[in-house]
């Protein structure tokens, strides 16, 4: 993919694929089960409930994701460290960034949005954490 540049988007543009039976699916950080389960965690309510959506919602992206060498569990242990670095103060938010699609407005609806190619646990991340804008690379 060729880079076009950088830029600060609203976190609310952004735009991740979800898996669904029925294909992938665009939609808001906030319904994805990544940001459900962050989102406890980071107001340090550790909801079996959400850790068990995405857990079941990775295992079976993992499941399409035939060359996978990480497991669930391995994928949830490092989104955990993620979530501790920046809790602990060890990363700033400041160093999350994204990789995206140009922000195209939506003729029908009239909202701009953005693809998220990469980046959908540091967006949940941000997201729980407050933050409006995160850094994208586009491409």
């Amino acid at each position: 993919m060729k880079t076009r540049g950088t830029a600060v988007l609203p976190i609310a543009v952004l735009r991740p694929a979800l898996r669904t039976p029925d294909g992938n699916v665009r939609v808001r950080i906030e319904e994805m089960p990544h940001y459900s389960w962050i989102r406890d965690s980071v107001r340090g309510n550790d909801d079996a409930r959400s850790r068990h959506a995405y857990l079941e919602y990775v295992r079976r992206w993992i499941e399409e994701d035939v060359g996978s060498p990480y497991s669930p569990e391995a994928r949830l242990a490092h989104f955990e460290r993620l979530v501790r670095d920046f809790l602990t103060g060890n990363r700033p938010v400041s160093s999350l960034f994204v990789v995206s699609a140009p922000p195209k407005r939506r003729h029908r609806v009239g909202a701009v949005i953005a693809k998220l190619y990469d980046g959908v646990h540091r967006a949940a991340l941000a997201r729980a954490l407050g933050e409006e804008t995160i850094r994208s690379l586009i491409v």
